[in-house]
């Protein structure tokens, strides 16, 4: 506990998270500190997963999309446009660990890279570390069955498998842990220009 501990709130987090308090605070964009008056609240009536994480990436809320079985999202989303952009098109890719990620993100229409839980690596070649990532997430336990990835085993994989320009990590074991009234998971999201990797 003492490792961790400070006077203030700051430098408390600096100590417990430095990358992202210090990296991430100063290279990216971090959205939602209510403390400093930004909020960010979402508009949907349904405070659940998919229609809060649809809302996030597309910036409005759409009344059809009522449950977490949703199809694919109709709407275009923030990663798309990105992905269309002068020098971003193939660098924005998705790491889930929750399987409707695919259909909020919809790779069905957009065929960007997503990683969704147990799927694995492909390709020629692969990395120590790429295999690694396949092999190990099969060792772990399935708590929630094949729909869920412990988070754990997917925050290493955009860093083991490829380093994207605009990186958008859907993690959801924090959420999964919460009382049934709380909302799922969270979305981490932040561009990654310029920042250092190792």
């Amino acid at each position: 506990m003492q490792k961790y501990w400070a006077a203030t709130t700051q430098e408390r987090r600096k100590k417990l998270m430095p990358f992202f308090w210090s990296t991430i605070v100063e290279k990216g964009q971090l959205y939602g500190n209510r403390d400093l008056g930004n909020k960010v609240n979402v508009r949907n009536n349904f405070w659940f997963s998919y229609p809060g994480r649809a809302e996030t990436i597309t910036g409005y809320f759409d009344p059809k999309i009522n449950s977490n079985s949703y199809p694919d999202n109709p709407n275009i989303n923030v990663f798309e446009f990105m992905n269309q952009q002068k020098g971003y098109t193939g660098k924005v890719a998705t790491f889930a660990s929750w399987d409707a990620v695919v259909r909020i993100v919809n790779r069905n229409r957009n065929k960007m890279p997503l990683i969704n839980p147990y799927e694995k690596v492909t390709g020629t070649g692969l990395t120590e570390a790429q295999q690694l990532a396949n092999e190990i997430q099969d060792f772990l336990p399935k708590e929630h069955g094949e729909e869920e990835r412990w988070d754990m085993n997917t925050m290493p994989l955009p860093k083991l498998i490829l380093l994207p320009n605009i990186l958008k990590w859907c993690i959801s074991t924090s959420g999964t842990w919460m009382y049934w009234h709380m909302v799922a998971g969270m979305t981490i999201t932040w561009k990654l220009h310029g920042i250092p990797t190792r």
